[in-house]
């Protein structure tokens, strides 16, 4: 073999050394970006249990606040809140009783339009802050809705209505409730109770963000539960 061709077989054979190691990291950026989705949700899970673990070292109470909003088949109770314990146990008992998946997503459809008519002020509108309330009290609302014989009359209500709402919301010291609605109303009394046990600015604020931290946990449960529904 002359030196010609002991040339262009070294400069191919470099070639096809080249394109396969190109082509190998091709394939391993590739396989990269699929795993990196997975790895962004695994550590956005790693990061919910780590605040799940630390809320209940402070407050193992919460675990119970959460349970509430379980249906007992890997779901969530659609406005749970605006529920009793009675009937969250006989809809978590309709669920397991249900055979298939069909049969358990119509009844969860059927659960989300009670709901909603909970909500619902009887002329078209949605009650301001429902959860806060009774049915007792939404359905004398609604009442009060239906008698009013003009706009102006209307709007009084409903301010009323608001101001009382915000009142429930109230923190006991000035400030509100941070989600006020995702509490029961014990929730909401013991909280206005450790606001008004301290003394000092500062221990209010560690109170309100401890707090926050908790509702935001409990928001992320729900969004969670309502993506893999």
């Amino acid at each position: 073999m002359n030196l010609t061709k002991k040339c262009v077989l070294t400069i191919l054979l470099s070639s096809l050394m080249v394109a396969t190691a190109f082509s190998q990291q091709q394939h391993q950026d590739k396989d990269k970006e699929r795993i990196r989705p997975v790895d962004r949700e695994y550590q956005a899970d790693k990061g919910r249990d780590r605040d799940r673990d630390r809320i209940r070292d402070i407050n193992p109470d919460k675990d119970r606040a959460r349970d509430r909003m379980h249906d007992g088949m890997g779901g969530r109770i659609f406005a749970s809140e605006m529920m009793t314990e009675q009937e969250r146990v006989e809809y978590r008992n309709e669920l397991q009783q249900a055979q298939t998946y069909k049969e358990r997503k119509q009844i969860r459809q059927e659960h989300r339009q009670r709901m909603q008519e909970r909500k619902s002020d009887g002329e078209g509108g949605e009650i301001y802050a429902a959860a806060l309330m009774t049915e007792q009290e939404r359905a004398q609302y609604r009442e009060q809705i239906r008698s009013v014989n003009s706009e102006q009359e209307l709007e009084q209500v409903r301010t009323r209505h608001q101001q009382r709402m915000q009142e429930r919301m109230n923190d006991g010291v000035g400030g509100k409730i941070y989600a006020a609605e995702l509490m029961t109303e014990q929730e909401r009394d013991q909280y206005r109770e450790q606001i008004r046990a301290v003394k000092t600015e500062q221990e209010r604020e560690q109170i309100r963000l401890q707090h926050q931290l908790e509702i935001q946990v409990r928001k992320n449960e729900l969004d969670s539960e309502s993506r893999n529904q």
